[in-house]
């Protein structure tokens, strides 16, 4: 066996271990945290600051024009994505298994 068959031999298996398969599960379970935080701090700013636009052009008379329709109806598919969509996305890297059935599946 050469030095970097040696080499490479022990940096697979160490202790009967697999070195990749244990870095991979680490990074496994570090993205299984961090992206749906990441995913719940863009859900929570998206609803208050979608909903936040609705409510002020939809209250204030003065807003209403042709441009403010157009800013509504971007923030009103901007929030139905928030609600529909990241939740979900969040909970498909948070565990490994599919929990809301096969019709969502196809839907998300």
């Amino acid at each position: 066996m050469t030095t970097t068959a040696a080499a490479a031999a022990t940096t697979v298996w160490l202790n009967g271990t697999d070195v990749e398969a244990a870095r991979r599960l680490a990074n496994e379970a570090v993205i299984g945290v961090v992206v749906p935080v990441v995913f719940s701090v863009i859900a929570i700013l998206g609803f208050v600051g979608n909903l936040s636009v609705i409510i002020v052009v939809v209250a204030n008379l003065q807003m209403r024009s042709t441009t403010n329709t157009l800013i509504i109806s971007l923030a009103l598919a901007d929030l139905l994505f928030i609600v529909i969509c990241v939740p979900f996305t969040a909970v498909s890297y948070a565990i490994t298994v599919w929990p809301f059935g096969t019709a969502w599946c196809m839907v998300s």
